[in-house]
């Protein structure tokens, strides 16, 4: 395994832990056979908006059917896609809201397509938690992040990792600065004036910036400036993506 695989697969497996990271009544990950929706074949219903109440426990799944059937259940409110070689978002999000889903994970080896923000954004206009591997983020353009993201107003987690993850996009993700609590923006590509940007999230509690170029004085300007940054281990640089207790 070279290490780029390696490192790819590690991602992967962070992304695993922060889809289940902040789930309430149990700590523990279901395992895959528990968590699997299984073959189910029911037609998403033809409302504008699908909201249903939904369950806390984060439901990974590995194949087409088992998504159709996670957003057809109206119950998944935290979604995992793992090792999908085949998810094609724009056959699977097709103009349904699902209000109900609340956190949204796409691991590896799966990629997005260019235009498939839109989609999420979209499908998912109540997101509280979104992530993306590295892999899965390099097919789309900064200028998809800058329009699509700010759009889930109502974010508290984000995590994605690429080079498309400039200056720009952290200045177009501010007007959620009040609301984000925890962003990994790993491996993006930075200058001073993306940085300074960063400075003004001022209610995160946890940043992670594997891979992104960033002086130790920068870093040190920023725990200054959000203080809840300045407690051990909220600015880690760490390959896994394990969150601080949420208490």
């Amino acid at each position: 395994m070279n290490k780029r695989l390696l490192i790819c697969a590690l991602l992967s497996i962070g992304q695993l832990v922060f889809s289940s990271s902040y789930a309430k009544g149990t700590d523990v990950e279901p395992s895959p056979d528990s968590t699997r929706v299984g073959h189910m074949h029911h037609k998403p219903s033809t409302a504008e908006d699908v909201g249903v109440v939904s369950t806390a426990s984060p439901v990974v799944v590995y194949k087409r059917e088992d998504f159709s059937g996670a957003l057809s259940s109206g119950t998944a409110a935290s979604i995992s896609l793992q090792l999908m070689n085949d998810c094609n978002l724009s056959e699977l999000l097709t103009g349904v809201r699902y209000s109900f889903v609340k956190r949204f994970m796409i691991g590896f080896p799966v990629t997005l397509n260019e235009g498939d923000l839109i989609r999420i954004a979209s499908a998912f206009p109540k997101l509280t938690a979104l992530g993306v591997s590295g892999t899965g983020l390099s097919a789309l353009s900064s200028e998809e992040l800058i329009t699509e993201l700010p759009k889930l107003i109502y974010l508290q987690e984000l995590n994605i990792t690429g080079k498309n993850i400039t200056d720009e996009v952290i200045e177009a993700l501010v007007p959620l600065a009040g609301t984000l609590q925890v962003l990994h923006i790993n491996y993006a590509t930075l200058t001073a004036r993306g940085v300074e940007a960063l400075k003004r999230f001022s209610n995160l509690t946890y940043l992670n910036t594997v891979g992104t170029r960033i002086e130790k004085s920068e870093i040190a300007d920023i725990k200054r400036i959000i203080p809840a940054l300045g407690v051990e281990g909220a600015f880690e640089k760490s390959t896994f993506f394990s969150f601080p207790d949420k208490k």
